[in-house]
């Protein structure tokens, strides 16, 4: 892989990461096949999760506040579709 190709050093480092214990699964969700998660600014590790997950961190920029609401979001409309009130289509 050509290391050029990313600008910061934590994308470098991520190939210098230990392999996950075996057995190990997704801290948030339980799903096999893990990947190292670390804090962006301190580079320092955070646990395993699956690539969804730690994707899905770094588009709510690891802001807890704004998973919050995305999560009382969710909530929500989750909750007026199962009550019939909204229409899915």
């Amino acid at each position: 892989m050509d290391k050029g190709k990313f600008p910061s050093g934590a994308k470098r480092r991520f190939y210098h990461n230990p392999p996950p214990p075996e057995g190990v699964t997704c801290e948030l969700c339980g799903a096999a096949g893990v990947v190292y998660d670390h804090d962006h600014e301190t580079g320092q590790f955070r646990g395993w999760l699956c690539g969804t997950c730690n994707t899905g961190l770094g588009r709510f920029k690891d802001d807890p506040d704004l998973m919050e609401r995305a999560a009382d979001y969710v909530r929500a409309h989750t909750a007026h579709f199962a009550r019939g009130l909204l229409s899915r289509g």
